[in-house]
């Protein structure tokens, strides 16, 4: 078999539509999380969980497109941490929440 280099214009594509789906998702549930709060509690974790999918996902995606650039390795490296931060507040509210 031989191994396919992925497309980039693929992996763009993907990545946009990732995008649209997770931030509309966060913006509507924000929204009803803001206009009642006690009433939608549960949106809370799941608003940090999807921002830390975000996060996580373009980290490892801007890691895999790097090289050996430094700058962009950090930039890459911090957008997985946030999104570890992100990770763990979601399981921290949804603890806190029971």
């Amino acid at each position: 078999m031989t191994d396919k280099k992925k497309n980039p214009r693929r992996t763009e594509l993907w990545l946009d539509v990732l995008h649209l789906v997770l931030g509309l998702m966060i913006v509507v549930l924000s929204v009803l999380a803001f206009l009642s709060p006690e009433e939608h509690l549960l949106f809370f974790p799941v608003i940090f969980f999807l921002s830390a999918v975000v996060f996580l996902v373009n980290g490892v995606v801007l890691l895999q497109n790097v090289g050996h650039r430094r700058k962009n390795r950090l930039t890459a490296f911090g957008k997985i941490g946030a999104g570890g931060l992100l990770l763990l507040l979601a399981v921290v509210s949804a603890v806190v929440m029971r």
